[in-house]
């Protein structure tokens, strides 16, 4: 005989459940109606919320580098979605609301009505949600920092690709963690590194940072640690009170954590990274400094691992680059400007121009030799002790340094230069009796310079046929018969000048002595220009400029003859005695 299960079910319970559920479903009709207006009204008050959401998030993201939170931008997104859905409801409202009868308690269509009560219910559950969520303790944070800054570059560079390959191929040796890029100034160091910086941007590479710090001749530790906190996030209120060595500890904890790389550009003495906060790179930290300067030496001082030196451009990159600049249609339309390349083309190697590059002393010796031109102006060179040998230089601009002394044997072998430009040199006050051995010289310019005094040995120089005194303002002696020596004289300037000693000296007395010149500021003492016959012999041209008391011309001047380009409008020409 088998056992017999027997199972109590309660009707009470299936009837209560059955009724249950049949009122929820009925309520989804006849709380239709209210339930589209709860709607509604939820849906105003999500508006609101989604509004002030949104100022705030406007307000948070002002400050630069700072993002609305994904939680808030996924919210947003819903609260748009749902105010869709909502609009779509909307739109049937009507068309579902009429097909209610007996008070909205049935339906003439139950299965369309009972799907759309449902739609509504479910959507004012939702539009309560998201009013709730909207309750935000942070809109926005920080960005984090991109690994690399793009630094904008000339498109037309050419001619480092090979300096590039080597540098770019030494990031990746363990043993060279500090690398050093020298060269005069205008060579492209520094293009080179912007051209490393953006190869971060597109090359997959182990670095977490890529910092780039200008230091420049006047470097300053709190600049580079400014420059390197504020990349690394650290710069805030309380950063600027810090000390140097707080500062660097604060550098040194973030950076001793990533892997960086650190690009020094123009730096003109040893910079301590270590006052800095900047861990040295080694074996264990395999982060890496790469750095550019002019000076070979700062290298050594760096304890750079490689040195590379950048080159000036090769021929054929030259002449790329020229053609580049100037463009196809500017030379088929300006044939001179191609002939006047082709010049210096043929000239290869006998110009040397290193201006403005921040040189402190002249070139090596072995630079000058076949050196035809040379334009050392703009620099910082303060001296000249060498004794170079060129007998080929043509032309020496030696103007707009710092230059103080030179050698008198630094002219010694330039027995062919013509042109000496020493103009606009203050500090330089003590002249060199070895210009007087440059026999070949015609154009000599000492305007704006410091010179006191001119020796009696210039007579030698019989072949000047420019001489620029202008604006010398210390200068106060000129011998007597030094200018009228130069037989070839064509263009003699003097202006400012000081009033010397009596004497052999044509800057004394009422200017008498005063000879082949153009006259500027000239000297007030004496009103009739002189008359002196051996003075008018080689003046071919007379220009009178701001000579406010000058007001007669001997009667010997002819005016037509000597082509006097300009008078003032008080000066006239005194006729001789009948």
């Amino acid at each position: 005989m088998g056992n017999i299960c027997s199972v109590t079910i309660s009707c009470d319970a299936i009837f209560s459940r059955c009724v249950q559920c049949f009122i929820t479903k009925a309520s989804y009709i006849s709380q239709l109606e209210d339930n589209l207006v709860r709607l509604q009204s939820e849906l105003q008050k999500l508006i609101h919320t989604r509004n002030d959401v949104l100022s705030r998030v406007i307000f948070g993201e002002r400050p630069l580098k700072m993002k609305r939170t994904d939680q808030v931008q996924g919210w947003l997104s819903r609260v748009q979605a749902a105010e869709n859905q909502v609009a779509e409801l909307q739109k049937l409202k009507d068309e579902e609301t009429q097909k209610l009868c007996f008070g909205g308690y049935c339906s003439n269509n139950c299965k369309s009505s009972y799907n759309f009560g449902k739609r509504v219910h479910k959507m004012l559950q939702d539009v309560t949600c998201l009013q709730r969520e909207g309750d935000f303790k942070n809109v926005a944070e920080k960005i984090p920092e991109a690994p690399v800054d793009e630094i904008p570059i000339d498109p037309t560079i050419v001619g480092l690709p090979s300096t590039f390959d080597k540098v770019w191929t030494c990031l990746g040796d363990q043993q060279a963690g500090i690398i050093g890029l020298y060269g005069m100034r205008g060579v492209g160091k520094t293009t080179l590194l912007t051209q490393i910086n953006n190869k971060f941007l597109d090359t997959p590479n182990d670095f977490d940072v890529v910092l780039w710090v200008v230091v420049s001749k006047d470097q300053k530790l709190e600049m580079i640690q400014e420059t390197i906190g504020k990349r690394i996030g650290l710069l805030d209120c309380s950063w600027k009170t810090k000390r140097l060595e707080e500062k660097a500890l604060d550098i040194f904890k973030v950076l001793s954590q990533k892997r960086f790389v650190l690009l020094l550009d123009d730096i003109w003495e040893r910079v301590d990274l270590i006052k800095v906060g900047v861990p040295l790179p080694s074996p264990k930290i395999s982060s890496k400094i790469v750095f550019t300067s002019r000076f070979n030496e700062v290298c050594s001082h760096m304890e750079a691992h490689k040195q590379f030196r950048v080159e000036c451009l090769a021929h054929e990159e030259a002449w790329k680059l020229f053609r580049m600049k100037v463009g196809r249609e500017t030379l088929d339309n300006d044939p001179d400007i191609l002939e006047i390349a082709c010049e210096i083309e043929k000239e290869k190697g006998k110009f040397l121009v290193q201006t403005s590059v921040g040189l402190t002393e002249t070139l090596e010796i072995e630079k000058w030799e076949g050196v035809k031109r040379m334009s050392l102006m703009e620099n910082q060179i303060d001296n000249l002790f060498q004794i170079p040998s060129c007998p080929d230089l043509l032309t020496l601009f030696l103007n707009k340094t710092s230059l103080k002394m030179i050698n008198n044997d630094f002219f010694r072998f330039m027995p062919s230069l013509k042109v000496l430009n020493l103009s606009s040199n203050i500090l330089w006050a003590e002249f060199p009796l070895g210009i007087s051995r440059l026999v070949s010289l015609q154009h000599l310019d000492l305007s704006g310079t410091g010179i006191k005094e001119l020796p009696d040995e210039l007579k030698a120089l019989a072949n000047l046929r420019c001489l620029n005194l202008g604006h010398m303002y210390r200068l106060h002696r000129v011998p007597r018969r030094l200018i009228s020596s130069f037989a070839k004289l064509c263009i003699f300037r003097l202006s400012n000048w000081e009033l010397g000693p009596v004497g052999e000296n044509i800057l004394s007395g009422g200017g008498e002595y005063l000879t082949e010149q153009e006259k500027h500021h000239s000297n007030p003492i004496t009103n009739t220009a002189t008359n002196n016959q051996t003075q008018k012999t080689n003046c071919s041209r007379l220009k009178v400029l701001f000579c406010p008391t000058l007001e007669k011309l001997p009667p010997d001047y002819n005016i037509v003859e000597r082509k006097i380009v300009y008078l003032l409008e008080e000066l006239e020409r005194e006729d001789p005695p009948t």
